[in-house]
């Protein structure tokens, strides 16, 4: 059993085309898992929140991170921060003047791309939870997440348990 779905395609000096495609009934409806690089270089790179780039006109989730909402709060009484913005200026830290690539690796709850990222020779979904400013959201940072808690980095740096 098939679908058919139509899809408007627009020329470059806007004429329309109208595509009709048959699919799949299994297929119709789900997100396609994405896979393959993108990169851009520094100029190209924009940061969104403190897990996610804009690398041209890609939006892609650092994967295996969970980072903090700008204007999301941590800490108490004096010591408390604005923590989102925090883990926002330390990803802006790690991609300021290099070329960002990322492999991509599917898709998150949400349907954006999530991806594991490099910028200058740093693993940036790693660095996020090693400098105490993301969540591990993946067993293979649960170890470096444990160390930035007990040195109390970023994120924990009041003792407690940021809740994102």
């Amino acid at each position: 059993m098939s679908r058919t779905v139509i899809a408007g395609l627009f020329g470059a000096i806007g004429g329309a085309a109208v595509m009709i495609v048959s699919l799949p009934s299994d297929l119709f409806g789900r997100v396609p898992v994405l896979s393959g690089v993108v990169n851009a270089d520094a100029p190209q790179v924009a940061v969104v929140d403190g897990g996610t780039l804009r690398l041209r006109d890609t939006v892609v989730r650092l994967k295996g991170v969970g980072a903090p909402a700008r204007g999301q709060a941590c800490g108490t009484g004096a010591a408390r921060f604005d923590c989102g913005a925090s883990a926002s200026q330390a990803l802006a830290a790690l991609v300021h003047g290099h070329v960002v690539t990322c492999q991509l690796a599917g898709r998150d709850i949400a349907g954006f791309p999530e991806a594991r990222c490099e910028a200058g020779g740093t693993d940036i979904n790693r660095a996020l939870v090693a400098g105490g400013w993301a969540r591990s959201d993946a067993a293979e940072f649960a170890e470096v997440e444990a160390i930035a808690r007990s040195s109390r980095l970023g994120l924990w740096q009041s003792g407690e348990l940021p809740t994102f």
